[in-house]
């Protein structure tokens, strides 16, 4: 199988052996995993990158990476229960990458939960050397109604006031 994923042919036979292996083996090898989840997630076969990312989730420890993909993929299968019920688990997790926290934010966003997607997304949003991070939660805080909005809404302008949001 690690023959056919390097030589990039015969990606059909190695989906279906992948697959055997997941479902029929004593065991699961994580690397052999890990190559299907990429190579289904690249061809958007978003309920079989369900199946193995939870084999993934039962057998490795939680990291960004993981918590990142099953959030996503979860998001692609419209699965948002079960993202609201992975959600409180973002804090306990060191994220350092930037594609991963954008991942999550955007699926924890797309399943509904503005203000978890807000308070997850802003300590990263203020650091100063992350525009991208930035722009997204900007982005977020923009891409609401009026009524889904966390920030407050006033009826009225006055002269010589501002207006500092804090989110809790």
């Amino acid at each position: 199988m690690q023959a056919l994923h390097l030589s990039r042919t015969h990606n059909a036979l190695l989906l279906e052996l992948l697959k055997d292996w997941r479902l029929n083996a004593g065991h699961q090898e994580i690397r052999l995993l890990e190559i299907e989840l990429q190579l289904r997630t690249t061809l958007r076969e978003w309920e079989e990158c369900l199946d193995v990312v939870r084999v993934l989730y039962e057998i490795e420890p939680l990291t960004e990476n993981l918590y990142a993909s099953y959030l996503f993929i979860l998001a692609k299968n419209k699965r948002y229960d079960e993202i609201a019920e992975l959600k409180d688990l973002a804090p306990s997790i060191s994220f350092t990458s930037d594609a991963y926290i954008q991942n999550t934010a955007s699926a924890l966003f797309q399943a509904g939960f503005l203000s978890d997607a807000m308070n997850f997304l802003l300590p990263f949003a203020q650091n100063k050397e992350k525009p991208t991070l930035r722009m997204l939660y900007l982005s977020l805080s923009n891409a609401t109604n009026e009524k889904e909005t966390v920030f407050k809404q006033y009826d009225e302008v006055k002269d010589d006031v501002y207006v500092y949001y804090i989110l809790t």
